[in-house]
């Protein structure tokens, strides 16, 4: 293992060099090619879901979106209302 003298004042500019360590595996990342047949057909079936938006849980994804702008102009409104009357008196 290799070590390394750290660089006084390592920046983004002069970054501190890493080392590998003992626990790198080598070929931890496979390509896609290397899959088998299973999570491939997985994978092309939630691309699918993805795109069309054919999913058990886009109701309450689009609820839950409802909800969030909902409350941001509520917000907003609620400002707005104690910003006049701060004005006003």
């Amino acid at each position: 293992m290799t070590r390394h003298r750290p660089i006084r004042g390592a920046s983004a500019a002069n970054p501190q060099p890493i080392g590998r360590t003992a626990d790198a595996r080598q070929g931890a990342f496979r390509h896609r090619s290397d899959m088998s047949s299973e999570p491939k057909e997985e994978l092309r079936q939630l691309e699918r879901i993805a795109d069309t938006g054919g999913s058990s849980e886009t109701p309450l994804i689009l609820l839950a979106e409802v909800w969030v702008v909902c409350a941001i102009a509520v917000v907003v409104l609620v400002a707005l209302a104690l910003l006049a009357y701060r004005l006003a008196s």
